[in-house]
């Protein structure tokens, strides 16, 4: 009987949306602002956004053409006692087919926060942005003590010899080990190569996926995303596949040489690991989806304060590997 109502109710319902015109499915427009900023702990340069909603006639938001972006506010950071003014930038926009001004935002090129020491600490940083209207927006983190990881899990050396089914890498903090369930982690292992063409040669990456899935008769592979473990795990044979692939379709094997494998964690806090998975991109060209209320850490308004870090570790590849594929070796 409950089954009956409920589908009774869902049927009256959309009958009701149907009929009565007056019903929209677009809400009455409110103003907000959009404050976004992700910290790179490994360079002195910084960028910071700052928009506003819009409005636009319809239920389609990509017919807007005016630049939400909102100028002339201060944007500043407060790290370390010290006070870091972002400045004023606009740059020429690369698609201007719905906005023709120019792309407005701010940088900052002077804080520098990147964790050198093992006996590192998270430490308070807070960015501010206070808008002609009088309005401040404001979000809180703290800074990454990459300098306090290290590396404990990782193969020595990739051989001819018969290797182990899996190459495990695996990370922790000297220190700071209660840290280590505050941050979330982006692992990727590529091949760090030479590719000799023209004459010039040209230092490339190739990413090796984790795992290899089927979908319908094809092989697809699948690269790591975030995790929050801080280990994680590579089929050799999916590595050895992958130095085979690089050069696919390229009967010129000795243009290529080998230098090294590349293991590299991205160290995110979870403001950023959030908003990396839930989309990691803007919705449009202007703005961060204002909808997107579950990441958002600004206080009086909505958006994204994060940071994240990186480190890297170089995994030896051996001569008598790389050679059986046709390619060159050179450790770099």
């Amino acid at each position: 009987m409950k089954r009956f109502y409920f589908v009774l109710f869902y049927i009256s319902f959309f009958s009701f949306l149907s009929c009565d015109e007056s019903v929209s499915n677009k809400a009455d427009f409110k103003e907000d602002y959009v404050l976004y900023s992700i910290i790179n702990c490994d360079t002195t340069f910084h960028t910071a956004y700052v928009s506003k909603s819009y409005n636009v006639d319809g239920l389609d938001p990509s017919v807007n053409t005016i630049d939400p972006t909102v100028k002339n506010a201060v944007v500043s950071i407060s790290y370390a006692s010290g006070n870091y003014l972002f400045k004023d930038t606009s740059v020429e926009r690369i698609n201007n087919t719905r906005c023709s001004d120019n792309l407005n935002f701010y940088t900052l090129n002077n804080l520098d926060i990147k964790s050198r020491e093992m006996h590192d600490y998270q430490k308070p940083i807070t960015i501010y942005a206070s808008l002609p209207n009088s309005k401040t927006l404001t979000g809180n983190a703290f800074t990454i003590p990459s300098g306090d990881l290290y590396f404990d899990k990782y193969p020595s050396l990739f051989s001819a010899a018969d290797n182990p089914k899996v190459s495990e890498f695996g990370w922790k903090f000297i220190f700071s080990t209660n840290l280590l369930s505050n941050y979330y982690f982006l692992p990727s292992l590529e091949i760090d190569y030479s590719k000799v063409a023209n004459g010039v040669s040209t230092r490339r990456k190739y990413a090796i996926p984790y795992k290899k899935i089927f979908s319908g008769n094809q092989e697809l592979p699948v690269f790591p995303g975030v995790i929050h473990a801080p280990y994680i795990s590579f089929l050799n044979q999916d590595i050895k596949d992958a130095f085979a692939e690089l050069s696919q379709g390229d009967s010129d094997k000795g243009s290529y040489t080998i230098h090294n494998l590349t293991f590299k964690i991205i160290i995110m806090d979870k403001n950023t690991a959030s908003y990396w998975s839930s989309g990691r991109t803007f919705e449009d060209e202007f703005s961060v989806r204002i909808e997107a209320a579950e990441v958002s850490n600004i206080n009086g308004g909505y958006g994204v304060f994060g940071l994240y870090a990186g480190r890297t570790k170089k995994i030896k590849v051996d001569a008598d590997y790389v050679l059986p594929f046709g390619y060159k070796y050179e450790e770099k």
